[in-house]
């Protein structure tokens, strides 16, 4: 049996452990785990599989891999502008695949959606202005000025000539792949209907049900995706007894979680402190119902997990999100119409939560480690070596 050797490009370590212990169960490949930096000092803050990671602190070191005779693919975990470089190095000869992971697709202009509502574009014109400077600031909205007035986006000479050369694309939500697809340089196919990378068990469903007065969660980071403000003022006209409305900032823009915290009154429970899983999952448990404000993917992890946990789940009814889960069958509620004081006091029903349940463990059999392992070796035109 041949090996395949399949190099992997990553931006940090948030997610590799996890990844990293999928991909090696694949039989026949051979991943090879290369970090570039700059700093000879860097570490990693989350992994526990160091030992894996092999690290490149020279540039031409690095970028020889991507032209290495004896690697067959290069995965790449997201593929933000930073990688269009190693794209661009890899030949002829190289499959590139890339798991699309949101903030990739949208903030590049691959795809051109809405992002933001009318009191989150103020707040993000007034950080921007702070954070990046006069010169930057104005430079965006000229940009912005050209594409709605002449309808060309500047950014489409950095990703014109890396989108052609990818093979491949596993997005988090099948309907990415088909606005991916409308992008005029993207030729690429779909490997995986979605990125679950995980197998089923029934652990990840919980024996309870969620109370009619349970907690409220707000977003899941404090970022503009969130819309959190045009929510906030929404909340404003609710009354939510004596409950609270979650709200996590412990990672994110920093001043957004400072504005964020100064909005927000004594029916919130402002999170700034990361919560280690098993305890984020507790707190989840106290709540039956649960915000997103993101009109692109964004959260899906968070909202996943809400809807295993039975919490009545309420999005943007043109949102990326919204569209996805009402065509997988989810039973999902809009932000728009439905989030009032009447929808807060009803709690899913047995059946709408066991229904919800049902079709995540479907989605997640469909694609888990088989799948992926299928993939893999279904990839021309390596299938008839492996």
């Amino acid at each position: 049996m041949s090996i395949l050797k399949i190099l992997h490009v990553f931006t940090d370590d948030k997610f590799f452990d996890h990844i990293s212990s999928v991909f090696d169960k694949i039989e026949g490949v051979n991943n090879l785990y290369v970090f570039f930096s700059k700093k000879k000092n860097y570490k990693f803050k989350y992994s526990q599989s160091y030992h894996k990671i092999q690290f490149v602190y020279d540039k031409k070191k690095y970028l020889s891999l991507f032209k290495d005779p004896s690697i067959g693919v290069v995965f790449y975990h997201s593929l933000p502008p930073s990688f269009y470089e190693y794209v661009l190095n890899t030949d002829e000869n190289k499959i590139n695949i890339w798991w699309a992971w949101g903030y990739d697709i949208y903030s590049t202009g691959i795809v051109d959606i809405k992002l933001y509502l009318p009191l989150t574009i103020d707040v993000k014109d007034k950080v921007d202005r702070l954070q990046f400077g006069k010169l930057k600031f104005y430079k965006s909205k000229i940009r912005c000025f050209i594409k709605d007035k002449f309808g060309f986006d500047l950014k489409v000479h950095k990703y014109r000539k890396v989108l052609p050369k990818i093979n491949y694309v596993i997005p988090i939500l099948p309907i990415e792949y088909e606005l991916i697809s409308q992008n005029r340089f993207f030729c690429g196919e779909l490997l995986m209907e979605r990125a679950s990378f995980r197998d089923f068990d029934d652990s990840m469903i919980p024996e309870t049900y969620p109370l009619s007065n349970g907690n409220i969660l707000l977003g899941n980071s404090a970022s503009f995706e969130n819309n959190h403000l045009d929510i906030m003022k929404i909340f404003k006209t609710i009354d939510v007894m004596d409950r609270k409305i979650i709200m996590p900032l412990s990672y994110g823009n920093k001043l957004l979680a400072k504005i964020l915290k100064s909005e927000s009154d004594s029916k919130y429970l402002v999170l700034e402190s990361f919560l280690p899983p098993p305890e984020y999952n507790e707190m989840l448990k106290s709540c039956s119902y649960a915000v997103f404000g993101s009109l692109r993917q964004h959260a899906i992890g968070n909202i996943n997990l809400c809807l295993r946990y039975g919490i009545k789940v309420f999005l943007y009814k043109d949102g990326i999100t919204y569209k996805q889960l009402t065509k997988d069958g989810y039973h999902v509620f809009t932000i728009d119409f439905h989030l009032n004081e009447h929808e807060l006091s009803k709690p899913l029903l047995k059946e709408q939560i066991i229904h919800n349940q049902n079709i995540y463990k479907s989605i997640i059999q469909r694609n888990g480690l088989s799948a992926l392992d299928r993939a893999i070796k279904n990839i021309k035109p390596f299938s008839n070596q492996i």
